[in-house]
């Protein structure tokens, strides 16, 4: 209920990819951890246990020495990062307030389903009767000769019609963050008036954690107050200065 009615003055997490846009009420802040891959380059001290060993017990010396170390920089770890947020059931916005908001992160971090194999194929083998060139011509028209004899093949020695089956496999579309540049927003719920952003974020995992139903909408159903979600992303491109610049605008 707190949730609900501190929403609109609340510290929002919008995530914004292309046409695609996220937004939710942040219930902590987030923290990034930034290491870089450092070496000894002199890696003095590297005794078998043995040595060390006769080393402790003869001499009463450690088989290491105390001196400057040497270090060279060997790249930097992958930038990693947590957004903990939630979705409140706004009344006037009914079911809106969950499934829009869900659609839109799922269109930024899930695959989509493309067409089946054998529109595909059908597709492949109308393109090589219209395309210009020889060359694709025939390579086309290899490609859905070979995948319809193999079908045929699958089907006539297992049993199993694959033809119609082709119909019910899909091939995927990878998600929108892959491709395009998905920017993260701290701060107000208008992307152009934040306070943090960070930019080709790529979200690796999305809890979801459903509220107790408590609230009716519809005078038959009950829906819960709030949608929690826990974020995991990881920023998409090697740290350097830049990735600072965003942190406080």
């Amino acid at each position: 209920m707190k949730i609900r009615q501190s929403y609109k003055n609340a510290w929002h997490v919008v995530i914004k990819c292309e046409d695609y846009r996220f937004d939710a009420v942040c219930t902590n802040g987030y923290n990034l951890s930034i290491q870089s891959n450092m070496q000894d380059a002199l890696q003095f001290g590297n005794s078998s246990v043995g040595v060390a060993f006769g080393l402790n017990r003869i001499l009463n010396t450690a088989p290491f020495f105390d001196y400057s170390l040497k270090y060279a920089f060997m790249g930097m770890q992958p930038v990693t990062f947590t957004i903990e947020c939630v979705l409140p059931l706004i009344p006037e916005k009914g079911l809106d307030s969950f499934t829009k908001p869900l659609q839109n992160l799922a269109k930024i971090c899930l695959p989509a389903r493309g067409a089946s194999l054998a529109d595909a194929l059908s597709k492949l083998k109308a393109a090589s009767t219209q395309a210009s060139s020889e060359y694709i011509k025939d390579l086309a028209g290899i490609t859905t000769e070979g995948a319809a004899n193999l079908i045929g093949f699958i089907s006539s020695t297992t049993g199993f019609d694959l033809h119609t089956a082709s119909k019910e496999i899909y091939t995927v579309v990878i998600p929108e963050q892959v491709t395009k540049n998905c920017i993260v927003y701290f701060g107000s719920k208008d992307e152009g008036n934040y306070s943090s952003r960070i930019e080709n974020v790529l979200i690796q995992g999305v809890t979801l954690s459903f509220g107790t139903p408590t609230v009716t909408l519809d005078g038959t159903k009950t829906y819960p107050s709030y949608i929690s979600l826990n974020l995991t992303c990881m920023y998409g491109r090697v740290p350097t200065d830049v990735l600072v610049k965003g942190l406080v605008n």
